[in-house]
């Protein structure tokens, strides 16, 4: 009897460990969209155009918006790689600032997408 609850607890244990382990899926893809997604003008009146690159089209304003959340508190953030929270996901990325008169140009480029649901999207060239 107790052979058989070992047997038991020990499929148990194996069972859950191998869902675990495949719980995380990561998947590429090629074809993001481009594109400029604010204009926003700030209390200095400089005029700052938030773009992003390779997005997912489900989450790309509400990625764009956290971005310019985030710019506006970082403004000195040129080549970095930055994490965005978003309702359904992480997305990881790298910033790119240009910079003429008063105008800033702040693009966003997508490096990966860590989905609440295990998936991960990484972007390939």
């Amino acid at each position: 009897m107790k052979k058989l609850i070992y047997l038991n607890l020990f499929f148990l244990l194996f069972s859950s460990q191998l869902s675990i382990s495949q719980s995380k899926k990561v998947e590429f893809y090629k074809n993001g969209q481009n594109g400029i997604e604010i204009i926003s003008k700030s209390k200095k009146g400089i005029t700052i155009i938030i773009s992003t690159y390779n997005a997912k089209l489900s989450i790309k304003n509400e990625v764009a918006q956290k971005f310019l959340e985030y710019y506006n508190k970082n403004n000195n953030i040129s080549d970095s790689i930055i994490k965005l929270k978003i309702k359904d996901a992480i997305v990881i990325g790298k910033c790119k600032l240009s910079r003429k008169n008063k105008l800033t140009n702040a693009g966003f480029y997508y490096q990966r997408v860590e989905w609440k649901n295990g998936l991960i999207e990484e972007y390939i060239k």
